[in-house]
């Protein structure tokens, strides 16, 4: 089969860049969302901004150029995520 009869039935192959980059950016958004809520229900304190590990069950945290306060716990997740999202 010619070439130029296959370009007759079909078309050029592409995709729409910003329209995948959007749809990540949504399904980023429901996965941290649903995650979120699903520590929330379980009692998890979740504390958003820039944390140094002090000492045994102690975190120091707070917003960068804001104030830090030191915070003690029995169990410490640290999740830094790819970009952090401190405002």
């Amino acid at each position: 089969m010619l070439v130029s009869t296959v370009r007759r039935y079909v078309a050029a192959a592409g995709y729409d860049r910003q329209g995948v980059a959007d749809h990540a950016e949504n399904l980023a958004t429901k996965i941290r969302n649903n995650l979120t809520n699903s520590m929330k229900s379980l009692g998890v304190d979740i504390l958003t901004g820039v944390g140094t590990v002090v000492g045994p069950q102690k975190v120091k945290y707070g917003k960068v150029g804001g104030t830090e306060t030191v915070i003690t716990a029995k169990d410490i997740i640290i999740a830094t995520g790819s970009v952090p999202f401190c405002s």
